[in-house]
């Protein structure tokens, strides 16, 4: 008999609404200890589920007795409202430990959680595919799928990694236990484990007409779609498989009496009888392939060795995602599927997906699901109760931007945020994410979020996407992921749709998906003078005018800055020094400079220990050593990464191009001192706030002393406290309310100012450059704008035009000293011959501000530069004259 924490004398009621339910539900009746008393629970006002529970029992041979809490009660008005009570009197009644039901967001399930999660534990246990795409959503109005375990029971037990990955990654802090047990009958069933591990393609010979299956779901009786289209796509797949061999149309187990009439009356003698999963013919009858829209009948068909289609149509939300295995195939519609199955017919050889998420992701390779799901029941315990939140009050309008934003949060008509990724596993998602939840109902459901992984050709999606008026793409990435994407946004610019780009990437991204795609960045270049940037850094804005495109900073947010400001009462570090840097180890974050840190801390014996919070990337270069000075933390759940971020002495952000990192706004809510490049966006945010330091030069020296300055000064908590305060969520959506308010015509005069400094960069002769830098110089460009063009000129410029560039824009007066150092560092990478003018540009510099550390360092540096050189010239001249005067 196990073990467990709790004893096994507990008393389980499993809540049931279909037979799938009680087959599942026997499977772990059977590894349940001696002493567990268990109980079955319906609550069915008009007793259908109720017959569907006493079947599956009979089916099993199960003999519990059934309680329906409505029983003797029928079906009234209230029947909803009432559930609650019914259920919370039944089971403090019977004295009910644990309750284990299969759905929390069903009618009747979401009620049992609300009845009693805080008077016994929970148990949610996965009983189909659960993790879809969506192409249409709304952010209070979510397809039940999505929203799977948001009553936050005691546990969740799920089927496999993408499931625990979509439903992590959907809120900032799903602060529920959250399980990978494997599938109750596919995960401990060795035909389906041998049917997974297949890794050649599917190959069949038809002697005949080939047989296929289509396994018909309940979308019109569960509100997926309308009845109408749903009978409209039926026909269409039905008379695409007819066209190829025989059909069979397998009735999903809970449609209505109705469509089963419908059905039959449609498909006479082709519909075969109403059943739990389905079991092939053998020999000649054997199935060819199922074709299904999202059913988890696949795996069936895996168990079986018989292919599986899943059916896209924009008529269906939801939408399940690739999966790479050979007996799997995705098709964007009936046409695709004729396609498909009569290459596959003629053929013999089944074409599956080309990629996707591993069957083993998807479902584990568990052997005994019962028995972890078992120790779950064992050891849940009854939840917090849910004590409604009061909404904040809104303060009174302090600024006219205030009251505009109230009137008008978004742009009225038809809007669509569209992007592919809506997880808070990525930092690109959070800042919008985090944003929306901010506007009331009523804002928020004007504003439609489309998924274009959703969409499986280009046409669906652009069909999707010229039903509205505005359209803000959350990243670039779709731009470099979809062939056709950059092509449909440019037809909707030329048909009037004004589009908008909230952008996270930098010269780092650019470089890589140019050399990576060069076809798709060629074509998004193009597009991009046309449609509007909103940036989350002056630096970043600065590159996208150097390219054409019209920009407003926006910045960001994240809801780890939710709060005051944690201000340590002894900020002084004693001992130890921990220093800390959170995002994904890959490259761009500095992994190498990282660890070359922590590796010269280790040799100069200080008290330091680095830490790294985050996942493992893909895109990690085979020879980019990890020190073994560095404790490489892995991917940590939110709870966790709040409590690194506390304990941290240091915030280390390694990254060499970031332009507003999230995890170092977090850290200054933290209370921990932060260290970044001079490059990145958090020095225009930090820059001269004690607490904060930046290093110039992209070393690892330099790094260190900028760690040991930071940790003698004593953080400003009030200042920090006042640059955070306009990355707060609802700040944010202010801003961003106000770019949709703002002016939208990118009029000829926008891109007379923005092109010169493109312009400059294509110059191939000395006329060209001084034409175009005089039209730069007259749009009155910024010390970032001056520093972007400067950085893309020293790659993209002939060195000799690079040097006269430096020349003629140091004919300026500037009155600041940031463009004279831009200058002057910018000097540093011409030949020796030209590098004294970076001296005078620091002189001028410092004549404006006498105190620039950075103007200081690059005068000595261009001092010894010049004197070298000066030195080198007169050593090479005198030996020329000795070697004269022998001669």
């Amino acid at each position: 008999m196990n073990q467990f924490a709790r004893g096994t004398n507990r008393t389980v009621a499993f809540f049931l609404e279909n037979r799938n339910g009680v087959h599942l539900a026997a499977k772990i009746w059977a590894c349940l200890p001696n002493g567990t008393r268990v109980k079955t629970l319906v609550a069915d006002p008009t007793n259908v589920t109720l017959e569907w529970v006493k079947a599956g029992l009979a089916d099993v041979g199960a003999e519990h007795p059934v309680h329906n809490v409505f029983e003797g009660l029928g079906r009234t008005s209230t029947w909803r409202d009432d559930l609650p009570h019914l259920v919370r009197s039944w089971a403090e009644a019977e004295g009910i430990d644990v309750v284990v039901l299969f759905n929390d967001r069903s009618v009747r399930g979401s009620r049992v959680m609300e009845a009693v999660r805080d008077i016994a534990g929970t148990v949610l246990i996965q009983d189909g595919h659960l993790h879809f795409y969506f192409r249409r959503a709304f952010l209070h109005r979510r397809d039940q799928n999505w929203s799977y375990g948001s009553t936050l029971p005691s546990s969740v037990c799920v089927w496999g990694k993408t499931t625990e990955e979509f439903i992590r990654g959907r809120e900032e802090n799903f602060d529920t236990r959250l399980v990978v047990t494997g599938a109750l009958g596919s995960s401990d069933d060795g035909r389906f484990q041998a049917g997974a591990a297949l890794q050649e393609r599917h190959r069949r010979t038809f002697s005949g007409k080939p047989r296929f299956v289509l396994a018909d779901q309940a979308l019109s009786d569960q509100g997926k779609c309308t009845q109408r289209r749903h009978r409209f796509l039926l026909m269409q797949v039905a008379r695409a498989l007819a066209s190829v061999g025989e059909l069979t149309v397998k009735p999903h187990p809970s449609s209505s009496a109705k469509h089963l009439q419908w059905l039959t009356e449609t498909f006479p003698g082709r519909v075969a009888p109403t059943a739990r999963g389905w079991e092939h013919g053998e020999g000649e009858d054997q199935t060819a392939a199922i074709v299904t829209f999202y059913s988890t009948i696949y795996t069936d068909a895996i168990r079986q060795r018989t292919p599986v289609i899943f059916v896209s149509s924009p008529d269906i939300e939801p939408v399940i995602p690739r999966i790479k295995h050979p007996l799997v195939r995705n098709v964007a519609g009936p046409k695709e599927l004729a396609l498909i199955i009569k290459r596959y017919a003629a053929t013999g050889v089944f074409p599956s997906n080309a990629a996707g998420a591993s069957m083993g992701d998807v479902v584990a390779s568990i052997q005994d699901p019962a028995e972890l799901i078992v120790s779950e029941i064992m050891n849940a315990s009854p939840m917090p109760s849910n004590a409604p939140v009061e909404a904040p009050q809104p303060k009174a309008p302090v600024s006219a931007e205030e009251v505009l934003v109230r009137e008008l949060p978004f742009p009225r008509g038809p809007m669509a945020v569209v992007t592919d990724d809506y997880s808070y596993r990525t930092g690109s998602a959070i800042p919008l994410l985090t944003g929306l939840k901010t506007l009331t109902p009523e804002q928020a459901n004007s504003i439609c979020l489309i998924d274009s992984r959703a969409y499986l050709s280009p046409q669906a999606l652009a069909t999707e996407l010229r039903k509205h008026r505005v359209l803000l793409v959350n990243s670039l990435a779709p731009f470099w992921r979809s062939r056709n994407f950059s092509e449909i946004i440019g037809e909707l610019v030329t048909r009037g749709t004004r589009v908008l780009v909230y952008v996270h990437e930098t010269e780092w991204v650019f470089d890589y998906e140019s050399s990576r795609v060069p076809e798709r960045h060629a074509q998004l270049l193009k597009v991009l003078p046309h449609i509007e940037m909103l940036c989350v850094s002056e630096g970043q804005a600065a590159m996208y005018r150097a390219l054409g495109a019209k920009t407003r900073v926006v910045l960001n947010t994240t809801p780890g800055l939710a709060g005051s400001i944690e201000r340590r009462k002894n900020s002084d570090p004693e001992g130890v020094v921990t220093v800390l840097m959170a995002g994904t180890v890959q490259e761009r974050k500095g992994v190498a400079l990282f660890s070359a840190v922590a590796d010269a801390a280790h040799a100069l014996e200080l008290p330091y220990r680095f830490q790294w919070a985050g996942r493992l990337t893909p895109r990690l270069n085979e020879g980019t050593r990890l020190s073994e000075h560095v404790d490489w933390l892995g991917e940590l759940p939110r709870p966790q990464l709040e409590a690194c971020l506390s304990k941290a002495n240091v915030f280390f952000l390694s990254s060499a191009d970031d332009p507003m990192p999230l995890a170092a706004l977090e850290a200054v809510r933290a209370g921990a001192r932060i260290v970044t490049y001079s490059h990145v966006g958090t020095a225009e945010v930090l820059a001269g706030v004690a607490g904060y330091e930046h290093f110039d030069e992209y070393d690892a020296d330099s790094a260190l002393a900028a760690i040991a300055r930071v940790l003698q000064a004593e953080p400003d908590y009030d200042t920090l406290e006042q640059r955070l305060d306009q990355f707060d969520a609802r700040a944010f959506m202010r801003r961003m309310a106000l770019a949709f308010a703002a002016e939208t015509d990118l009029s000829a005069t926008v891109a007379r100012q923005q092109a010169p400094a493109v312009s400059i960069l294509k110059a191939r002769r000395t006329s060209e450059l001084i034409a175009s830098t005089a039209r730069f110089l007259s749009a009155k460009p910024n010390s970032h704008e001056l520093n972007q063009l400067l950085r893309s000129a020293r790659r993209k410029l002939p060195v000799p035009l690079f040097a006269q560039l430096i020349h003629v824009l140091g004919l300026v007066g500037w009155k600041s000293a940031r463009p004279w150092i831009a200058l002057s560092e910018a000097a540093r990478h011409l030949p020796w011959e030209h590098r004294s003018v970076g001296r005078q540009y620091a002189l001028q510099a410092l004549d404006i501000n006498p105190s620039s550390p950075q103007a200081r360092r690059l005068m000595v540096r261009h001092s010894t530069i010049v004197s070298a050189a000066v030195h080198v010239r007169r050593r090479t001249l005198g030996r020329a004259r000795k070697v004269a005067t022998r001669r």
